[in-house]
């Protein structure tokens, strides 16, 4: 058996590093998988075009192949990460509600990926 390549998985007995593509973003691959991993919670999965740190980026389709830790100003489900919408904030990392941490503190405004609940106070620029 060759081994598999990052991004898909190889049954026992296949003859190619490329026998499957690994799925969707729930799951990943890294090299010489035999089946997907499923993602854990609060993770995010990246594959040839997304980067850690970044937005995810469609082209990644079914071939991811590592999982990061969803960071602050966001929440991850099923391995797919989003922004903390307006209004709330992420303090923490790993975070899996669409609510994150909250919503942010009275006289403060909180803008999309917010990682305070005091980011901006209102009335100024």
């Amino acid at each position: 058996m060759r081994h598999c390549w990052a991004g898909y998985y190889c049954r026992e007995a296949s003859i190619s590093p490329r026998n499957a593509n690994c799925g969707n973003a729930s799951v990943y691959c890294p090299p010489s998988s035999s089946y997907p991993t499923p993602v854990d919670p609060g993770y995010y999965t990246v594959g040839p075009v997304s980067s850690p740190g970044e937005m995810q980026q469609a082209e990644d389709g079914p071939f991811r192949f590592h999982q990061v830790l969803c960071e602050r100003g966001h929440y991850c489900v099923h391995g797919v990460k989003y922004e903390c919408p307006q209004g709330y904030y992420g303090v923490d990392e790993g975070l899996t509600d669409p609510l994150c941490s909250g919503t942010c503190d009275p006289g403060h405004i909180c803008s999309v990926a917010s990682p305070s609940p005091t980011q901006q106070v209102c009335g100024t620029d």
